[in-house]
């Protein structure tokens, strides 16, 4: 399961964000830095997982925006 913290971190808050996860609750994680030790960690994660990293300079889009009510109406459905 992807539940060790990677000892070769480089994205600033992976550890509080793992924190989080070790829980197993499907999560979205909105940040203008996320690095490839997050991607590959959340690769190997059991729970439902959204990446979203907007430009620092422009911020969220419509297309953010769409992408984060489509992973939470796929939550819902999910309970159902």
């Amino acid at each position: 399961s992807g539940h060790s913290l990677d000892p070769g971190l480089t994205t600033l808050k992976y550890p509080y964000l793992y924190q989080w996860a070790k829980h197993g609750e499907p999560f979205a994680w909105i940040d203008d830095i996320i690095g490839d030790d997050v991607r590959a960690w959340v690769e190997n994660l059991d729970q439902p997982t959204l990446l979203i990293e907007p430009d620092h300079h422009i911020g969220m889009t419509d297309n953010h925006y769409e992408e984060l009510l489509s992973f939470a109406k796929r939550l819902e459905n999910d309970k159902e």
